[in-house]
């Protein structure tokens, strides 16, 4: 039993999610008991929903060889995914790859889904300064444009993915707390797009750099809204 969360766990999982891409699924019995005995996974897809867990689940599954999390991580997506990713586009793209393997593997049909929240992305897409299309601002979002394979796509003036309502060059961001994950947007807030750049978003440059100090992450996890979203989860 372990209580592994944060960097170290996604460095592991960052190991085994690119044995699977090599098509190399051994795995030595310490670090499959590392994996199916996480205690803080179990506690966090009640209390914190996030793209840890998920991603979790699908290498589980891969590794151990059998279709044991379906429901969990069926559960787990659609909780994540009100119509777009709820923690920003960038941690899309950090979950996108081990769910689309774990798809191929034991559920096809799972794909489609994957792919709705590729095209509610460019939906709600802007075109930068660089004339590429970027990401609707919210969330932990890096400064980064919609991955090569969606550029060049039909974005639309006016659509609502919740958390984003955009309206040609302005975007409204409803809160959607997933209880203690910090990722997710716990407060509204509008943004506009002027000269391709959205005006006074802060892009996000890593956890260790998201808080000025030990007390203001705690005063965002502990934030009422994030604490009573935990009774709907």
């Amino acid at each position: 039993m372990n209580f592994e969360s944060g960097t170290s766990l996604a460095v592991f999982q960052d190991q085994l999610i690119k044995q699977v891409r090599e098509k190399n699924l051994s795995i030595s019995k310490k670090d499959l008991r590392r994996l199916n005995r996480n205690m803080w996974v179990a506690l966090a897809t009640r209390l914190g929903p996030n793209n840890l867990v998920i991603r979790h689940r699908c290498l589980q599954d891969i590794f151990n060889g059998k279709r044991e999390n379906l429901k969990k991580i069926f559960k787990l997506f659609g909780t994540l995914t009100p119509g777009l990713w709820a923690e920003g586009y960038s941690y899309w793209k950090y979950t996108k790859e081990i769910l689309v393997a774990w798809a191929n593997l034991y559920q096809p049909s799972f794909s489609t889904s994957v792919n709705g929240i590729d095209i509610n992305f460019v939906r709600t897409a802007y075109t930068g300064k660089d004339g590429k299309l970027w990401p609707a601002p919210f969330g932990d979002l890096r400064e980064e444009p919609l991955e090569d394979s969606l550029q060049g796509r039909q974005t639309e003036d006016s659509v609502e993915c919740r958390p984003v309502r955009k309206d040609g060059l302005r975007y409204w961001i409803s809160p959607y707390p997933l209880g203690e994950n910090l990722h997710t947007v716990v407060k509204g807030y509008n943004v506009t797009i002027k000269d391709g750049i959205p005006e006074g978003f802060k892009f996000y440059e890593g956890y260790d750099k998201k808080y000025e100090n030990k007390a203001s992450e705690a005063f965002d996890m502990l934030n009422p809204r994030r604490i009573f979203s935990i009774f709907r989860l």
